[in-house]
């Protein structure tokens, strides 16, 4: 995402400073852990990055198609709870 696709979303109310990914993943599709060590890194980098556009990433929820789920929040930080940020828009 550009900064300028960022600011007309906002011009026109059409995007949220906050977001959560929910990511649907079957587990027919991996042989190995449906989650992993490379989501909980790509989590962690893709919070500043999102948030220079002034997007404050929540979490990301994985579920599977067993009734798993996986909060990418909760691994990376070892809690669930969640306390929203002061938002710096980037200029």
């Amino acid at each position: 995402m550009r900064s300028a696709e960022r600011q007309e979303g906002l011009r026109t109310s059409g995007c949220a400073d906050r977001w959560l990914v929910v990511d649907s993943r079957p587990r027919r599709w991996h042989d190995g852990p449906v989650v992993d060590e490379a989501d909980a890194e790509a989590f962690l980098r893709l919070r500043p990055q999102v948030e220079s556009f002034g997007v404050e990433l929540v979490d990301v929820v994985i579920f599977d198609d067993q009734c798993h789920w996986w909060s990418l929040h909760e691994l990376t930080t070892g809690t669930a709870s969640w306390t929203p940020q002061p938002m710096r828009l980037a200029s």
